[in-house]
């Protein structure tokens, strides 16, 4: 892969002092190898091995400089506004399938920007507090299942990503987040953009500019799809989700792809799914009898409705108030016509 990122600002001097800077070396990093007299971790050109590094408390930066090679993975759980950047790569090539999430944060305010992260074994980047923002990143080489892209929680935003997963590409579970400006090649696992894998209330969220490039699903799949709704999935007891109040714009397909839709909630629980408007959409799919587009409510109680698809084209035609389903060749139960 070849990626093009705008010129970097903000490079921290190797002279500055509040910067612990780590050659490249063999020898694992430890967190306990870094005086809490530093704020700072900078990663030089070259080869190094951090395992899975729990960043303490007293550290706010860690740069990864180009050609900085990083093997292990990031747990960020103890101080709020962590920054991670650079040019560097950060890879799971050396840990055991789910070891570890590639880049993982409980805290609130994580900011991500520039870097690639590799060969996850887990989902790459899981930011679970709020107010986080993740800027050019690139995601590649998630090769086994369950190699889920990005997901940032409430309030977050994410841009100008490139998102290469084998399970979920494109995580939104939580309100008042936006992603803009992302390519994703789909493997043959999981969903480009999934809404719902229950318990989350997720309103007034906004996607644009979504350019999938490849989906190489093979055999038909509860969360195959570019838009998915999986829902209770697991069959847990008390979940209730709701999709509310979205905008999903600027949608493009490369190439054609399986299937369009795959809003399926789970009818264990009830998974409402309303208001989203579709913008700009122009998707191809191909045509065969192992994928069909659906939008199905699955439990009596959940409401699917309030869809518009405003200047929606689908392999090359218009839809309209009296073609789409047609076109779409769609299932359907319990959606409200758009």
């Amino acid at each position: 892969m070849i990626f093009a990122n705008p010129l970097e600002t903000g490079v921290p001097e190797l002279s500055d002092p509040g910067y612990f800077v780590v050659e490249p070396d063999s020898v694992v990093l430890k967190a306990t190898d870094i005086p809490n007299t530093f704020k700072g971790i900078y990663f030089k050109k070259g080869a190094h091995n951090i395992e899975v590094f729990h960043v303490p408390a007293h550290i706010k930066n860690i740069y990864f400089a180009d050609s900085a090679w990083v093997y292990g993975a990031l747990q960020v759980h103890t101080s709020n506004g962590v920054k991670i950047f650079g040019r560097g790569v950060l890879s799971q090539a050396k840990l055991n399938y789910r070891q570890s999430h590639g880049i993982d944060a409980s805290v609130d305010s994580v900011t991500l920007e520039g870097i690639v992260v590799a060969d996850y074994k887990f989902f790459a980047v899981r930011l679970m507090g709020s107010y986080n923002e993740i800027n050019w990143v690139k995601v590649i080489g998630g090769w086994v299942y369950n190699c889920d892209g990005i997901t940032a929680y409430a309030n977050s935003k994410v841009l100008h990503c490139f998102i290469w997963a084998n399970d979920d590409a494109i995580k939104v579970y939580l309100s008042n987040i936006v992603w803009s400006d992302i390519v994703v090649w789909q493997l043959n696992n999981g969903g480009v953009i999934q809404t719902s894998w229950g318990r989350t209330q997720a309103q007034n969220c906004r996607i644009s500019r979504v350019d999938v490039l490849r989906a190489e699903w093979v055999k038909a799949g509860f969360n195959d799809a570019l838009l998915s709704c999986v829902g209770n999935h697991c069959q847990e007891a008390g979940r209730y989700s709701l999709q509310n109040n979205w905008v999903i714009e600027d949608v493009v397909t490369e190439n054609p792809i399986p299937i369009i839709f795959g809003i399926n909630p789970n009818a264990f629980s009830a998974n409402d799914v309303r208001n989203f408007t579709l913008k700009n959409w122009n998707v191809k799919m191909n045509e065969g009898t192992i994928f069909k587009n659906r939008i199905l409510a699955g439990n009596p109680n959940t409401i699917i409705d309030g869809f518009t698809l405003d200047n929606f084209i689908f392999n090359d035609i218009l839809l309209t108030q009296d073609n789409w389903l047609d076109f779409l060749q769609m299932d359907t139960s319990g959606f409200a016509e758009p």
